[in-house]
């Protein structure tokens, strides 16, 4: 999955499309929201992976954010296992210098794990604690100091 803005750059929309990933509208309809849920079953149908950044941007600060419920729900309601993957470094890849410098980049990958099932519609309290729980096995995989809003 990624946002459909990056489908804008020629040169990155062609590596992007070689990956197979498929544009999500992050601010869009109620019937944009059903589409990417169905492209994401799809892909999981065929059991292939399916590659998700729960807090839906990058961060500039290295600290984890908030995770969206999009990650947590598509992974309830398919009952699959999911990958925490804890990344940091990547805040200082800013502008075109990071091309100069080489930078530490950590990528820390843990034990997958399946969320409790969901059937039927999600209660907003449902749907946040499915998403914190996801969001704390990532933080995990953490330094303290980039754990963000998940360091306690």
């Amino acid at each position: 999955m990624a946002k459909e803005e990056l489908f804008h750059y020629p040169f990155l929309s062609t590596i992007i499309r070689w990956g197979q990933a498929f544009a999500v509208h992050r601010r869009g309809t109620i019937a944009d929201k059903q589409q990417t849920m169905n492209q994401a079953k799809n892909v999981l149908t065929e059991r292939l992976v399916l590659g998700m950044f729960p807090e839906g941007k990058r961060n500039h600060n290295g600290k984890l954010l908030p995770g969206k419920p999009g990650s947590a729900v598509i992974a309830s309601r398919m009952g699959i296992p999911v990958l925490p993957v804890g990344i940091t470094g990547t805040e200082k890849l800013r502008g075109r210098s990071w091309l100069l410098k080489r930078s530490n980049i950590v990528i820390n990958i843990g034990q997958p794990f399946k969320l409790p099932p969901a059937n039927g519609r999600l209660t907003k309290s449902q749907t946040k604690s499915l998403t914190n729980l996801m969001m704390k096995e990532i933080a995990a995989l953490l330094p303290l100091e980039n754990r963000g809003v998940y360091g306690d």
